[in-house]
């Protein structure tokens, strides 16, 4: 396994800076006490797994990366519990260790990296044949343990930051009330679909809106919101975008090669709004929107584009009586 792709693929969200500075770490930590492989492992006691995350070295000896094995057969489960973290000659120390005995490791060291008090993994020395391991090389292991173990908290804190740095910026771009995208979402999306060729945009207006709020309270105004925005996310006609412009306006976005055409989609807009709404104890008979339905032009920006399918709403709504 590459240890690149190891890191970035852990569930505790190594950053591959880290993998970095502890593979060098290992390198001169195998340099400075001869012994074939350094490695680090993660350790997941409640699942009862280890797995060994990055190694160096391997001439005499192979420990790879990747390589999950049982927690409750591990060395350094053993080592953990009997608090002997080197071994000059397992095969005498530690017998009963027959699966490293089958790996081929004779000498063996290591400390446990501690996160918060918890186990999170190890850092290990191993050699092909029995080795003392040279003074103040434990002193140099268990600050490399409290070094990982501190990066590894950094990382997490990163990485935190980065998702609640995502959920703001995508809040950005979120009506609360009804989770569609929201007026700055969908200039950006305009934006973008112009830049990259032909858009057709739906632009609604609820008529009669006011009448209900001014009826029944903006609680089951806002709830007549988000039911307008569930059946508006079914629309047909592969439609890119859903969003809210403003209080009682919302937007579609669609493919002007789409299968319905203009007339089919701006219909299947306002059937789909039309009808009964029930509302908690109360039922809507609603009348319908006014739907206004454009293809985008050559030349086209944003704001023209909506400026023309505000027009285009509008005559829908004078025909409609209500203009």
């Amino acid at each position: 396994m590459d240890a690149e792709v190891a890191v970035e693929e852990h569930e505790d969200g190594v950053g591959t800076n880290t993998a970095s500075l502890v593979r060098r770490w290992l390198d001169a930590v195998r340099e400075l006490t001869g012994y074939d492989v350094a490695y680090w492992t993660v350790v997941d006691v409640g699942a009862g797994r280890q797995q060994v995350l990055v190694s160096r070295g391997g001439a005499a000896l192979s420990i790879p990366e990747g390589l999950t094995v049982p927690w409750s057969e591990t060395l350094c489960r053993r080592a953990c519990i009997a608090q002997a973290r080197v071994h000059d000659d397992i095969a005498e120390s530690m017998p009963e260790a027959e699966a490293a005995l089958m790996l081929g490791i004779r000498a063996y060291a290591m400390a446990p990296i501690e996160v918060e008090g918890r186990l999170e993994g190890t850092v290990c020395l191993a050699s092909a044949t029995p080795r003392a391991l040279v003074p103040g090389a434990d002193k140099v292991l268990e600050a490399g343990a409290r070094m990982i173990a501190a990066l590894l908290i950094r990382d997490r804190e990163l990485a935190a930051l980065r998702h609640r740095q995502a959920e703001l910026a995508r809040a950005a771009l979120l009506d609360p009330l009804t989770g569609l995208a929201n007026r700055r979402a969908l200039f950006k999306a305009l934006d973008d679909r112009l830049a990259r060729g032909r858009v057709r945009l739906a632009f609604v207006d609820l008529d009669g809106f006011k009448a209900i709020n001014d009826r029944f309270g903006h609680p089951v105004g806002d709830r007549f919101l988000v039911e307008v925005g569930r059946r508006l996310r079914g629309v047909g006609g592969e439609a890119l975008l859903v969003a809210r412009y403003a209080g009682d306006e919302f937007a579609l976005l669609s493919d002007p090669h789409a299968e319905l055409g203009l007339e089919a989609w701006q219909a299947e807009i306002a059937d789909r709004l039309r009808g009964s709404y029930r509302i908690g104890a109360i039922e809507l008979d609603y009348d319908g929107a006014s739907v206004g339905v454009v293809d985008s032009e050559p030349g086209d920006t944003p704001e023209r584009l909506l400026a023309r399918a505000d027009q285009a709403m509008y005559r829908v709504k004078r025909a409609r009586g209500n203009g």
